[in-house]
């Protein structure tokens, strides 16, 4: 076994030994308080909310997946599946970049170009904060604590992106590419930007909508 691969094993099962030990630690100090949580809730609802709490995981990869073919990017959802699947627990490490940096290495390490890479994590915080901010606003419409503006500027916020984003990130492409001596990235369709658009707003719908489940619960 070669020397990089020994300590990323290595690695991979001190913190999965740290996880599992902290998991013990939170059935043992809090077990009965969760159990109590739980109980006063229909156990089938409650399977079927961790269920479909893996959808926001899948469209997740979706986006990955357009987004990088839109870079012009030779990769399948099955691969980005993968990757996402063998990094998912780094999510819980501080600094919140680790997830996005090891699913990144995992693509690269499988021919995704790096400069790929960077441009779709900047595409998906771009894309991802008006629409999340909308839907959340929709969803804590009831609450008296959110302004009603909120969603009307949110949507706007939306709309404005969606018009001037395609042809502002393709300008950008091309000078960045150019100022680094790159090669040129392919120019990002309207369909990809709709299927990028997409598979985020089903993303953090899912996700929010199972998170207010289970606060209401």
């Amino acid at each position: 076994m070669e020397p990089m691969t020994y300590s990323k094993s290595l690695v991979t099962r001190i913190y999965l030994l740290v996880v599992v030990a902290i998991v013990i630690w939170l059935l043992v100090d809090r077990g009965s308080e969760m159990f109590d949580l739980f109980s006063a809730s229909h156990p089938l609802l409650i399977v079927a909310l961790v269920i479909f709490a893996v959808l926001p995981f899948l469209a997740n990869t979706a986006f990955w997946t357009i987004a990088l073919k839109e870079l012009g990017e030779d990769v399948s959802w099955r691969q980005v599946n993968e990757a996402a699947i063998k990094t998912t627990l780094t999510r819980y490490l501080p600094g919140g970049i680790w997830l996005f940096a090891s699913r990144s290495l995992i693509l690269a390490s499988a021919g995704v170009a790096t400069k790929s890479l960077v441009v779709m994590f900047a595409i998906e915080n771009l894309l991802a904060i008006p629409i999340a901010v909308l839907i959340g606003s929709l969803l804590l419409a009831s609450s008296s604590s959110v302004p009603y503006w909120l969603g009307w500027v949110s949507a706007l916020f939306l709309v404005a992106i969606t018009i001037l984003v395609r042809p502002i990130l393709n300008k950008i492409l091309a000078w960045w590419a150019k100022r680094k001596g790159l090669e040129t990235f392919n120019k990002i369709s309207n369909i990809g930007i709709v299927s990028m658009y997409v598979s985020l707003v089903a993303y953090w719908l899912i996700f929010g909508t199972v998170f207010y489940t289970y606060l209401h619960l």
